[in-house]
């Protein structure tokens, strides 16, 4: 049961990024509102902003994989030596998920397999491994957080 998120969010963003259009998802009224600012701004800026959303889009599906990657090969281990191993494995194991996800989209019409998207997933996973370990480090329930003397060992 454990892994059912993971594999669920997973599919997500396998949908999300079978789209032809990556910005499909965005409200119409967005999409609407960046047309009418078109003859204001330039080209690049238009670019520049659909740049920062795609990062922010990318960025937020690696870190909530990389959250739930960790909690399922956790399996509710709260030890040190359990998260650092379980840390290296969810980053193995979400950076796979991203350079399949990178080659899935070669194949996707208007799409391309891009570097930068696979080390900003990267980045992405680290960050959201990094927050979960402070968030562990500073005692979060949240994320399971023991401080028995039991599960410092």
């Amino acid at each position: 049961m454990r892994w059912l998120p993971v594999i669920v969010w997973m599919g997500v963003i396998i949908y999300l990024s079978s789209h032809p259009n990556p910005y499909w998802i965005l409200p119409q009224s967005m999409n609407q509102e960046i047309d009418q600012l078109l003859p204001v701004i330039s080209i690049s800026q238009y670019t520049r902003h659909q740049v920062n959303i795609n990062e922010a889009g990318h960025s937020i599906e690696y870190i909530l994989l990389s959250v739930l990657m960790l909690r399922a090969i956790r399996g509710g281990k709260t030890g040190s030596r359990q998260f650092w191993g379980a840390s290296g494995w969810s980053v193995l194991a979400c950076f796979a998920f991203a350079l399949s996800d990178e080659i899935h989209q070669f194949f996707v019409p208007s799409r391309t397999f891009q570097l930068v998207d696979l080390a900003l997933g990267l980045a992405a996973i680290l960050l959201g491994l990094g927050l979960f370990g402070l968030a562990r480090a500073t005692g979060s329930k949240a994320v399971g957080r023991s401080t028995s003397k039991k599960s410092l060992e």
